[in-house]
């Protein structure tokens, strides 16, 4: 479950997992522990594993808590871990408590980021940048400065608002992050809406600028429907 919390500048993210909880996790990697505390921050610490990965998840959000300042909470098997910032910029402070497990063996990961923080990922990562795994399948060669967003491959529809907004939001998104142009890739898509059109087009040209739009974008591959409506909504 994902919130947006407007007001607050919050966005607060929720998961839940009913496997076999945290404890039994690392001891099937053959991590050794206490009791279910020491287990949770055995499970906070860069590259603890079950075997199965780096190790790096929970630590990784924990980094990026503390870097947004904002608070997690971890419960597994009738134990709460609770780390918290007040306010930006300052120290957490940690508790542990007994909580109610309602399904044994499952945990939950719940946290909150100000959007009001600057994250460096290169900073949490001790100066290596991650690989940008989505970035390098959109690049239209090996140089990485331009990006394809391929429609047929990115939106579940061509009639709506909201699955043009979606692609209009991945533009934006991959314009900041290519060093030349985006290509706006029509192939195979065999008809918009005019709403489709206005909210994804349209609305994209307003919110950048027609100069800008002409210098980021390209729209390629349009079939004559696509282009019609393209046409018409940004005439009108």
């Amino acid at each position: 479950m994902a919130q947006v919390h407007r007001q607050s500048n919050k966005v607060a993210i929720a998961v839940y997992d009913d496997g076999i909880g945290i404890p039994n996790s690392l001891r099937s990697g053959g991590v050794a522990f206490a009791d279910t505390k020491e287990a949770i921050q055995l499970a906070l610490s860069k590259g603890v594993t079950d075997g199965n990965g780096a190790g790096n998840g929970l630590w990784l959000l924990d980094s990026i808590v503390d870097a947004a300042s904002g608070s997690l909470d971890i419960q597994s098997d009738g134990i709460g871990y609770r780390k918290v910032h007040k306010y930006n910029g300052a120290d957490a402070t940690i508790a542990f408590r007994n909580v109610n497990t309602p399904v044994g063996g499952s945990t939950l990961v719940d946290f909150q980021v100000s959007t009001n923080s600057s994250i460096s990922m290169s900073d949490i990562f001790e100066g290596n940048s991650p690989v940008n795994l989505w970035k390098e399948s959109h690049e239209t060669d090996p140089s990485g400065r331009s990006l394809r967003l391929r429609l047929a491959d990115e939106s579940s529809g061509f009639g709506s608002r909201y699955d043009a907004a979606k692609m209009r939001c991945l533009a934006l998104n991959m314009a900041s992050d290519a060093d030349d142009k985006v290509y706006l890739d029509f192939a195979d898509v065999p008809f918009i809406s005019l709403s489709f059109a206005d909210e994804f087009i349209n609305k994209l040209v307003r919110e950048v600028g027609l100069v800008t739009f002409i210098k980021k974008y390209a729209i390629v591959n349009l079939c004559q429907s696509c282009a019609e409506a393209i046409d018409y909504i940004t005439r009108n």
